[in-house]
C-alpha cells in the first residue's frame, strides 16, 4: 500500500488544441494515458462521440467573436447558460453548442426548440456549418441532420475556412481570441466572465464526492470500474491519500490496519476473478482518485467561497488543504490573463 499526498495542478492549453485537451482530461478516466501519442487525440474524440460519451467534450471550448449587433442581441438572449458572453465575445464548451443545436430535433415537450419566423436562422445554421466544419468528428452528423430539417440548398462553400468568416460572427483559435479582447475588459476584470479553467486533483474518493456537488462544473474521474488495482500499472498495490490523523498515534495504527485490510480484501476478489466493478465494493474510501474539474472563473469562486474560505461553514480539512493549492494558480493564471 502506498500513502501520498494530495496534489492540484492546473492545466497549461498552450499549444494543445481542443482534441488534445479532450484527450488529455478523457483518458484519466481509465488511466490509459500511456496511449497518448501526437496523432491519437482525433480517434479518441471520435470514439467518445460515438459512444455519446459527451461528458468529456465538455473539456473542449468554443471560441467567437459575434460582429453583428442584432445577431448577437438574439444569440445572447436564447443561447443556454453553459454558454457565457463578455459584450461580443463567446465561449461555451463543444457539449453546450452540441446540446444547444441537438435541441432543434427534440420535440417541444421534450425540452427542444425551434425556430421562429423572425429569428436569424440563416445565421444559425451558418454557425453550424462552421463548427462542424471545424470539428466534423464532434458536430457533422449533428449538423447534418439539422440541415435536413432546417436548412435549404444554400450551403456555405467545400473549401472555405471557417476561422475566415468574420460576420455576422468570427471563429477564433484560444489564443487569438484572448489576445483580441480590448485591454479594458481586461483592466476590469470582465475576462473573467468567458475564461474556462482546467484543473486535476489527486485526492481521495470522500473528497471527490463533495466536487462532484459543484454540477455547473464538469468533471473527468479515474474510474474504479475499469480500473485493476492489481495490475502493474498500478505498481500491483492500492495508492491511498494520508489521513489525517497522525503517524504513530492510535487512530493512525487503526486507519492503517483497516486500509490494509481493504488492501488484501481487494486483491483477494480480482485473484478469485472478480472484476474491479465487483471487488470495488471493499475499496476504502481514502483510496487515490485523479479528476479533473472544469469551470469558469465564477464558477471556480462559488467553488473557493465554499471549500477553501468556508463562507458557509467550515470545509472539511482535506478538501481546503486541496483547494488552496488549486486557489493558488488559479490566481496567478488570472492575472496573467489580464496582462
Amino acid at each position: 500500500m502506498k500513502i501520498i499526498k494530495q496534489e492540484a495542478h492546473l492545466l497549461d492549453t498552450t499549444g494543445m488544441s481542443e482534441y488534445q485537451v479532450i484527450e488529455k482530461v478523457g483518458r484519466t478516466c481509465y488511466k490509459s494515458e500511456d496511449k497518448i501519442t501526437d496523432e491519437s487525440a482525433t480517434k479518441f474524440v471520435t470514439s467518445l462521440v460515438k459512444s455519446y460519451h459527451h461528458a468529456m467534450i465538455e473539456f473542449g471550448f468554443i471560441y467567437l467573436k459575434l460582429t453583428e449587433i442584432d445577431f448577437a442581441e438574439w444569440f445572447f438572449a436564447n443561447c443556454p447558460d453553459f454558454i457565457h458572453h463578455m459584450n461580443e465575445y463567446v465561449v461555451g464548451s463543444f457539449r453546450a453548442f452540441y446540446d444547444w443545436y441537438a435541441g432543434l430535433l427534440k420535440p417541444i415537450e421534450d425540452g427542444g426548440w425551434t425556430f421562429s419566423h423572425d429569428d436569424p436562422i440563416e445565421e444559425m445554421l451558418d454557425l453550424l456549418d462552421c463548427i462542424s466544419r471545424q470539428y466534423p468528428e464532434i458536430f457533422s452528423e449533428l449538423a447534418n441532420k439539422v440541415f435536413d430539417t432546417y436548412g435549404d440548398d444554400e450551403y456555405l462553400s467545400e473549401d472555405f475556412d471557417p476561422s475566415t468568416i468574420t460576420y455576422p460572427f468570427k471563429m477564433m483559435e484560444r489564443e487569438c481570441f484572448f489576445a483580441d479582447i480590448p485591454d479594458q475588459y481586461k483592466t476590469n476584470g470582465m475576462v473573467k466572465m468567458i475564461t474556462p479553467h482546467i484543473v486535476m486533483f489527486r485526492t481521495n474518493r470522500g473528497v471527490s464526492h463533495e466536487m462532484v456537488r459543484h454540477r455547473p462544473c464538469s468533471f473527468a474521474q479515474e474510474s474504479t470500474r475499469y480500473c485493476d488495482y492489481n495490475k502493474s500499472k498500478f505498481g500491483g498495490e492500492l495508492t491511498v491519500i494520508e489521513p489525517l490523523f497522525e503517524e504513530g498515534t492510535s487512530k493512525y495504527a487503526t486507519w492503517h490496519l483497516l486500509t490494509g485490510a481493504s488492501e488484501l480484501a481487494y486483491h483477494s476478489l480480482i485473484e478469485a476473478g472478480a472484476k474491479p466493478q465487483e471487488a470495488r465494493g471493499v475499496l476504502t474510501n481514502d483510496l487515490k482518485t485523479d479528476i479533473w474539474v472544469g469551470a469558469f472563473e465564477n464558477q471556480w469562486q462559488h467553488m473557493l467561497n465554499l471549500r477553501y474560505h468556508g463562507t458557509t461553514g467550515a470545509p472539511h480539512p482535506q478538501i481546503k488543504e486541496l483547494m488552496e493549492l488549486a486557489y493558488q494558480q488559479l490566481v496567478a493564471a488570472s492575472e496573467g490573463r489580464l496582462k
